[in-house]
């Protein structure tokens, strides 16, 4: 291609897209997998912490490793301070 070539500028642009498809893909992987192992209400709750999702928590439970209570413990306090009427009450429960 020469630097007069019209469609240079259109070959550039595809290029790129297709280099974000090719990092999009792994990316779209590791967030499936993430997704996956929320098998728990509590899991998903500490992924998406919404006034819905602490609805439908009833006991804290996890599908697996529980080194990280002290810090999802921590993330539910965020949100009662925060103002969240579903988190305190998900407190209570």
């Amino acid at each position: 291609m020469t630097a007069t070539d019209p469609y240079q500028p259109f070959v550039r642009s595809t290029f790129r897209l297709h280099n974000l498809r090719i990092f999009s893909f792994p990316l779209l992987l590791i967030l499936v997998s993430v997704c996956a192992r929320a098998e728990t209400p509590w899991e998903k709750y500490l992924l998406e912490p919404t006034p819905e999702n602490a609805r439908l928590v009833s006991a804290i439970e996890y599908s697996g490793d529980t080194d990280a209570f002290y810090s999802d413990i921590h993330l539910l306090e965020v949100q009662v301070s925060a103002g969240d009427v579903e988190a305190f009450e998900l407190v209570l429960r």
